[in-house]
């Protein structure tokens, strides 16, 4: 694992962690800081694990329970860690059997370390996220992420690693796009179809008895035209926004039962999908991040009809645990360090700022993977993904190409969006560097990376292009002043180096304008080009 040496959270780990007794772990060696940071990752897993066994969602972590909690991560750190990296096969450092003094390591790390810095950074207020899609859209993907296989976490020798009862609801939410209402109702009409669904329950794994009973009466509705049609239009904007949290749950549940069936080859008994009650007082925080009510529109019989919330919704969660782990690039740490600067006045940005482009780039980025991750589990899903972005992915960037059976595969355009953190070594060889057209070509350039993660940015987030004032010397700047390097009471870099590393871009995208063969970087310079056209 690479230890992101010069990120915030290394830079503060001594003074943040001052108080530890354990010599061990005041200026860790590097071996350390690889331990830390995997024990970080399973932590964080560990703790939406706890979340489905005590079926509720936190709003914060007691220092009671920290013992306990520390416990039941340390207890399955092996099984959790095998589900985290089922994919990348991924090498634990600890054995594939704990020692006692392997659980002592863990079990320490975990309660004085990791879920300290958890409770006091990781739990946002759901108000924070309000009329911010991007941010929202970026929790959703990374909580289907954190919970594809929650719920069916057993230690098994089986091959296959099925997947969790909540990954079909998160993946419908992803497919119909919850984050924008007034589409809503066109992607589920696009997805959706009675065909599609038809086909989908019948070829496969065959549905056992059980499953097929299961399904009967949904299989039966798609027969007639006008029981499915009622129950699709219930999605769209002008009727969802008058519904309780509770009836846009029930539905929201019903369509996940068809998205089921896209996934079935990964989840062993779709029966335990059940009703959904279970599993919407485990996830209730997150639910009602996404289908909160607006009061204004909502009848009286509506609410009085519920059954799943009763009493619970009427205490709304002012918090939930973040699925997102900003541990190396914390917006309001890097606002802090950066305001201590001695040049601070030079550098001309604020928190929110590094908050927006932190949200935007990581949403970017992950919109990426998880259409990488859908496809495999379901190349139907992950089609509609792309084609929903068509004119983003294929059309401008040339992300996706159709291959010679009429689907999409990526191209390399798409490789190396992975390393996004600027160490010290590579910032200052950049600030050296003089650049040339042809230095575009190596896709392990951190600058190369840095245009490609601002290119996807502006297509995949042109909310972007407003916010950074139409500039991309200012997304520059917050890129480097959010991934960039950065040490304890000195900066890394300063304005000069921003200067430096601005001036290079812009001699590359002068020499662009000139070449001939401009569709060599439509990955890095064709939509900065375009911004810097539109801006003049």
């Amino acid at each position: 694992m690479a230890v992101k040496s010069y990120s915030i959270y290394w830079t503060y780990f001594n003074e943040e962690n001052k108080l530890l007794q354990n010599n061990n772990f005041k200026n860790p060696n590097m071996s350390m800081k690889e331990k830390i940071d995997e024990i970080f990752e399973i932590t964080y897993f560990g703790l939406f694990n706890y979340q489905n066994l005590k079926s509720k969602t936190l709003n914060d972590i007691e220092l009671s329970e920290i013992s306990e909690i520390s416990k039941y991560i340390t207890e399955n750190y092996l099984l959790f860690f095998k589900y985290i990296n089922s994919e990348t096969k991924k090498k634990s450092l600890y054995k594939e059997e704990l020692s006692t003094q392997d659980k002592e390591e863990i079990f320490y790390i975990i309660s004085n370390i990791a879920l300290p810095y958890i409770k006091n950074n990781s739990f946002i207020n759901s108000n924070v996220l309000n009329n911010n899609n991007y941010s929202l859209s970026l929790v959703l993907i990374e909580l289907a992420k954190k919970y594809k296989f929650i719920y069916n976490l057993i230690d098994s020798n089986e091959k296959i690693v099925y997947f969790g009862a909540a990954y079909p609801l998160f993946v419908t939410m992803i497919i119909i796009d919850i984050t924008n209402e007034s589409e809503m109702f066109n992607n589920i009409k696009s997805f959706y179809t009675k065909e599609r669904i038809s086909k989908t329950f019948n070829k496969g794994r065959p549905l056992s008895p059980e499953e097929y009973n299961y399904y009967k009466s949904d299989i039966e509705n798609l027969k007639f035209d006008e029981e499915f049609n009622a129950f699709l239009i219930n999605f769209k904007q002008s009727n969802w926004t008058t519904f309780s949290l509770d009836k846009k749950y029930k539905l929201l549940f019903q369509l996940s039962k068809f998205t089921a069936l896209f996934l079935k080859e990964k989840i062993k008994s779709l029966c335990s999908l059940d009703d959904g009650k279970d599993l919407f007082y485990s996830l209730y925080n997150y639910m009602y991040l996404f289908l909160k009510k607006d009061s204004a529109n909502v009848s009286d019989e509506q609410t009085s009809n519920q059954t799943f919330i009763e009493t619970l919704e009427e205490d709304e969660p002012d918090q939930f645990l973040s699925p997102v782990n900003f541990k190396d690039y914390n917006p309001f740490k890097i606002g802090e360090h950066i305001s201590k600067l001695k040049d601070y006045s030079k550098f001309v940005c604020d928190t929110d700022r590094i908050v927006d482009f932190l949200s935007q780039a990581l949403y970017a980025i992950n919109y990426l993977k998880m259409i990488e991750m859908l496809k495999k589990d379901s190349y139907e899903i992950g089609e509609f993904l792309i084609e929903r972005k068509k004119i983003s992915l294929v059309k401008t960037l040339n992300l996706y190409q159709k291959n010679q059976d009429e689907l999409y595969e990526k191209t390399d355009l798409l490789n190396s969006i992975d390393n996004i953190d600027l160490n010290g070594k590579v910032f200052k060889e950049m600030t050296k560097k003089d650049y040339s057209l042809n230095d575009l070509s190596n896709k392990k350039s951190q600058l190369v990376t840095m245009l490609k993660i601002i290119s996807l940015m502006l297509v995949l987030a042109p909310k972007t292009a407003k916010r950074f004032n139409y500039s991309w010397e200012m997304l520059l700047k917050y890129y480097i002043i959010t991934f960039g390097p950065y040490k304890k009471q000195v900066a890394v870099y300063n304005k000069k180096d921003i200067d430096s590393i601005r001036i290079q871009v812009s001699k590359l995208l002068n020499a662009y304008n000139r070449n001939k063969n401009n569709e060599n970087f439509i990955d890095t310079l064709f939509i900065l080009n375009k911004l810097e056209n539109f801006k003049n």
